[in-house]
């Protein structure tokens, strides 16, 4: 239980420091747009982990942990094919300018 709240924190962590810009300017602007956006965009997200959490807990334990995993990458992968714009590291904007 710890090393998985770790690892999520620890993700958390370094989400904001790498957009540490945006998120200053949104805390400083709570009802801008972008910040409302980011508070609706989240909604699915916690709806779906309240939901697997009181009715699917076995997927939780691990057990199906792979094959989510699988399934995360083969939807990257379909969408990167199916994408009009193709982006590549070279190609991509740093966001946190």
């Amino acid at each position: 239980m710890f090393l998985n709240v770790a690892v999520h924190a620890g993700t958390l962590i370094a989400v904001i420091i790498y957009y540490r810009k945006q998120v200053w300017k949104m805390t400083r602007h709570p009802l801008s747009p972008k910040s409302l956006l980011v508070v609706l965009d989240s909604i699915p997200t916690v709806a779906i982990a309240v939901f697997v959490k009181f009715f699917l807990p076995s997927v939780l334990d691990g057990i199906l942990l792979p094959v989510g995993f699988a399934l995360t990458i083969v939807l990257i992968v379909v969408i990167h094919n199916h994408s009009k714009e193709k982006h590549t590291l070279a190609t991509m904007k740093n966001p946190a300018r």
